[in-house]
């Protein structure tokens, strides 16, 4: 007999080895069957999502973008949407703290008094300090009113004659380069012009006619204002500064006898 044949007999014949069947059977297998059949769905969505996540990396990592742009995934998302907020809760209320009105107090209408600016009076910078050779109060050096023509001549100061005029010869100041002018002479010495020369009080060219008269209170100012204003000469009854003006300032100072008949 065959080893099959033997095998058949044995099992149908032989009550030991019959296998008792529950009665739930196929239940059991149907839901094992079930559990099997979700397992498989469960693993093949997880593949699939897994797939597409690996599709959108490449995608931006061939497009040059950063992994921080990747859109979220979105498949199977198993996050349950929260439970809706009951809208029978009444908001808060907030209450706003009024704070008491203050009242302004009186405005202090008092002005304050600004004091009262005093126009400042132009300063006189006063008279120019010159430093001329000094004519007066009875000669330039060592040539002097009442001199002849020989002691004149002697003193060096006194050039060759130029002109007449009037009563008087008039001859060249030389001998000095620092001043220049003529000698005016009518038996004696009668005027001496030089210039640029100031007198002993420091009167000269520049000096206003006010500034002179402050110095030489005889002064007349309209002779002044006229071109020629005499003056006395202190300590020398005898002489007198003939000051040349223009525009109000003095040009020239001229030494002179009070009895000259030269002009």
């Amino acid at each position: 007999m065959a080893l099959d044949d033997e095998l058949r007999q044995l099992f149908t014949t032989d009550d030991r080895l019959d296998v008792p069947v529950r009665g739930d059977a196929e239940q059991i297998i149907v839901a094992g069957a079930r559990r099997v059949r979700r397992r498989r769905i469960v693993a093949a969505t997880a593949s699939g999502a897994l797939g597409v996540v690996v599709v959108v990396v490449v995608g931006i990592a061939l497009a040059g973008a950063s992994p921080d742009a990747m859109p979220p995934a979105t498949a199977n998302s198993t996050t349950r949407p929260a439970a809706p907020v009951s809208s029978s809760t009444s908001p808060p209320t907030h209450t706003s703290a009024t704070a008491p009105a203050v009242e302004p107090g009186p405005e202090d209408t008092t002005t304050e008094k600004q004091p009262k600016s005093t126009p400042t009076k132009p300063t006189d910078a006063g008279p120019p300090a010159l430093r001329f050779q000094v004519v007066g109060p009875t000669g330039l050096r060592a040539l002097t009113l009442g001199q002849t023509i020989e002691e004149a001549q002697a003193t060096g100061l006194l050039g060759a004659k130029t002109s007449d005029e009037g009563d008087c010869a008039v001859y060249a100041l030389a001998g000095d380069d620092r001043v220049s002018g003529q000698v005016y002479i009518a038996t004696t010495v009668r005027m001496i012009e030089a210039d640029p020369v100031q007198t002993p009080e420091g009167v000269g060219p520049g000096w206003t006619i006010g500034q002179v008269e402050d110095v030489y209170p005889a002064l007349d100012e309209a002779d002044a204002d006229t071109g020629h204003a005499l003056v006395p000469v202190p300590g020398n009854a005898a002489a007198g500064f003939l000051f040349g003006f223009a525009d109000g300032v003095v040009t020239t100072v001229t030494l002179q006898s009070t009895d000259q008949t030269c002009v």
